[in-house]
């Protein structure tokens, strides 16, 4: 093996986390009316999102008087995703109607795919693509708080979502 690794600082690109945008597609965001919203109206709601941990189930047994462990099978991802909701509670009506609605329908019809891609310092309208999330299904809507003792407050809420497919880049 030989030396430290020489890295000049001035050669690290840098990525700032806070700007970035989502999208969501899939039959199931047809559905509910997400992709008739603008992208860029989306994004702005959106406050953060969790990303999962990338974890395994592993297999672990007893043979010939030794443990053994093995990887088995990802197990579902788990996003959350926090709105500040806009134009008299719009957003969170629709994920609420669609947690309603999805009750009712098949599981191919209401998965979605939620695509997230950062802004790219160099180029002014460019993005790069992070992390797409196939087939999520809606497990949770969380509760937005309605308070008449803030004067100008804005409506919050999460929404959770599960896959079992991610595709990094």
């Amino acid at each position: 093996m030989s030396g430290p690794m020489n890295i000049e600082v001035k050669n690290i690109k840098w990525q700032d986390p806070s700007k970035f945008r989502m999208s969501l597609t899939g039959p199931g965001a047809g559905k509910a009316g997400f992709s008739g919203i603008d992208p860029k109206i989306l994004s702005m709601c959106c406050t953060n999102v969790q990303l999962a941990e990338i974890k395994t189930r592993p297999i672990e047994d007893y043979i010939a008087e030794e443990w053994r462990f093995a990887p088995n099978i990802l197990e579902n991802y788990q996003i959350s995703i926090a709105f500040k909701d806009y134009d008299n509670f719009k957003l969170y009506k629709m994920w609420a109607k669609a947690a309603q609605d999805f009750l009712r329908e098949y599981p191919d019809d209401q998965k979605m795919n939620l695509e997230l891609e950062t802004s790219d310092d160099f180029a002014v309208d460019g993005f790069t693509p992070i992390v797409h999330f196939k087939d999520c299904i809606l497990m949770s809507v969380g509760g937005a708080t309605l308070d008449n003792s803030a004067v100008a407050s804005v409506a919050e809420f999460s929404v959770t979502l599960q896959c079992s497919y991610v595709e990094t880049f």
